[in-house]
């Protein structure tokens, strides 16, 4: 998306609104169109009722100055109400539009790739948009105030003023050339601002995080980093003021400037009413309809060049930021089903991380057939956990194809796609503040399922629940009702490691899958305990495809197939039997293993 102008960007935010809800921007307009004609009939019917009393001379004109009384009280009452009722439903209506912005936001950020998320411009992107999506509606129905509003004020009053001296009106628009010429200034300058300060926002997010996040602040006070942390926060927070004050310091300049032209033009406005008043070329009551409304003339020319104008001005780029966000947005993204007994085939597969000068995945060529366990080991940073997101679709190869092929049938590409059909257990592992329950059926939310189906699922992974469902036993260590809530900042218990991993584990194996990824799945837990959970997640993939990374050298040997990478390439591939019998990676990183266990033991 190219850099465009204000109109653009509002012109497109609009079609965003108006798409989300139709029937209610289009009564928004109407609403500020009502809102100011109001204050044009203001004028005209105070003209009128300052014309009738200047030409009262009999008692038959009482009758007709009271007429004209009540309805400039009435168009005062109407631009009260008006006034309310606009800025009232701007209010309703943008916390009903948020919901949809919002949705949108996170719809599309939910089917970027994820190796978009390796790269800080896609990030400070996606910080950016954020924020906009917070002042969109304001930004964009900015055009509308313009338009119906201010536009129709200004031209109905121009309008008025034209039918009683040309001069008047076009004085009256050589008093906005300044206010214009100001506004680009400020629109140009407070984009460079935006893109200067979003990575430094970040910055600010991560330095506060680290002092107050609970995941951090174990660390940060063992090591006494709160001090270092807090220097590095308030530098960059005075970095971002600093570059704020420059800005509204060269602001506060062009805006003096353009005031004091303001003023000008405005003395300047009075005195052709004087002039022409005195020879009689407008009558009293124009003069002193046109003398009153001039300061609610100015006023409405500054809230919308000040304010409306220079305000929206300032924050299009969140327009632009968020449109930049949803560019290519599609309710639907095309998406790939791994069925049952699918063969899985990777041809030549390259991939690589932002930045990076090798390959973490180098040429990798591959085929699985459906229904086998396979187990990857290998050394920390050989390729392991990359091929795991690769198969996942969380991030899309470099170079090769990855397709779904079963005999007989088409074959199906599935690069690039959304993949259905798999789960995975991560090995940063989630541990969401919730009950068990929820912790474990959010990973197929359209899937209805038993409590009995619940409780068998937990118990595969040694999470015991008493015959009521009321309680749950997690490593055997203590009782927890089903919907009681995990994790201390609701008011809930928290878990230990190997426990929370129980229950990440129980996730993976709770939604509806032919192949389950697993990348580390027992980390947390003690060697006695993973064995037998080892065990129990091998029966669990029964006809299912499963893919396990993990470092225990002994429990690989439960797999129907080992394959062993290093540097990014698949080295070997075989069973236990066939790989120990002969030298390579697999023999050296078991035997390293087993000393280290049998020194551990001495």
């Amino acid at each position: 998306m190219n850099k465009k102008g204000f109109i653009y960007y509002n012109l497109v935010g609009l079609k965003v609104l108006f798409r989300l809800k139709r029937k209610s921007m289009c009564l928004y307009c109407i609403l500020q169109l009502i809102h100011g004609l109001s204050y044009v009939a203001q004028v005209f019917f105070l003209q009128r009722f300052y014309d009738s009393i200047t030409a009262y001379d009999s008692a038959a004109d009482k009758y007709y100055i009271a007429f004209n009384l009540i309805f400039m009280g009435l168009s005062f009452l109407l631009a009260q109400i008006m006034n309310g009722v606009a800025n009232s439903y701007g209010q309703i209506l943008n916390e009903a539009l948020q919901k949809g912005l919002n949705g949108i936001l996170y719809k599309r950020i939910s089917l970027m790739d994820s190796l978009e998320f390796e790269h800080p411009q896609k990030l400070d992107m996606i910080n950016k948009a954020v924020n906009g999506s917070q002042t969109i509606f304001w930004v964009s129905t900015a055009l509308l105030d313009i338009v119906f509003f201010y536009f129709s004020y200004f031209g109905m009053m121009s309008c008025y003023l034209f039918s009683m001296q040309p001069l008047l009106a076009i004085s009256v628009i050589l008093v906005f050339i300044p206010n214009v010429v100001s506004y680009f200034i400020h629109m140009v300058s407070f984009r460079k601002l935006e893109n200067q300060i979003a990575p430094m926002r970040r910055k600010t997010e991560s330095f506060l995080g680290y002092m107050t996040g609970k995941e951090y602040v174990k660390e940060t006070r063992h090591l006494g980093l709160y001090h270092f942390f807090c220097e590095r926060y308030e530098n960059t927070l005075r970095k971002i003021n600093k570059l704020n004050m420059q800005l509204q310091y060269r602001k506060g300049l062009i805006d003096f400037t353009v005031c004091a032209m303001t003023v000008l033009f405005y003395g300047g406005i009075v005195f052709m009413l004087y002039r022409y008043a005195v020879i009689n070329q407008i009558t009293p009551g124009a003069f002193a309809a046109v003398l009153i409304s001039l300061r609610q003339f100015y006023g409405f020319m500054y809230e919308l060049i000040e304010e409306r104008f220079s305000w929206a001005s300032q924050n299009v780029i969140s327009i632009e930021n968020y449109l930049k966000c949803i560019e290519g947005y599609h309710e639907e993204q095309e998406s790939c089903h791994y069925e049952k007994d699918m063969n899985i085939v990777l041809n030549n597969v390259c991939f690589s991380y932002p930045s990076a000068s090798n390959y973490a995945l180098d040429h990798v060529n591959l085929t699985i057939p459906g229904g086998q366990t396979i187990a990857l080991v290998g050394e920390n940073g050989s390729g392991k956990s990359t091929l795991c997101a690769v198969l996942e679709g969380l991030y899309s190869p470099n170079q090769g194809d990855i397709i779904f092929r079963r005999s007989g049938a088409e074959e199906i590409s599935a690069k690039g796609k959304s993949r259905i059909g798999i789960s995975a257990v991560f090995q940063k592992f989630m541990q969401y503040r919730m009950s068990i329950r929820d912790n474990i059926t959010i990973s197929d939310m359209g899937k209805t399922t038993s409590d009995k189906e619940v409780e068998k699922i937990c118990s595969n992974v040694d999470i015991h629940l008493d015959q009521d469902g009321i309680n749950a036993i997690l490593g055997r260590e203590f009782m927890l009702g089903r919907e009681f809530m995990l994790g201390r900042e609701f008011g809930g218990r928290e878990l230990s490691g190997g426990q929370w991993q129980r229950v990440a584990i129980a996730r993976g194996i709770y939604r509806d899958c032919n192949l389950i990824i697993m990348d580390e799945p027992t980390s947390a837990i003690d060697p006695v305990e993973e064995s037998r959970l080892f065990e129990k997640i091998y029966e669990y993939s029964g006809e299912k495809t499963a893919i396990i990374v993990t470092h225990r050298m002994a429990l690989a040997k439960l797999a129907d197939r080992i394959l062993v990478m290093k540097n990014g390439k698949i080295v070997q591939d075989g069973t236990h039997k066939q790989l120990f019998e002969k030298e390579g990676e697999y023999k050296k990183l078991y035997q390293m293993q087993k000393k280290w266990y049998q020194e551990s033991h001495l």
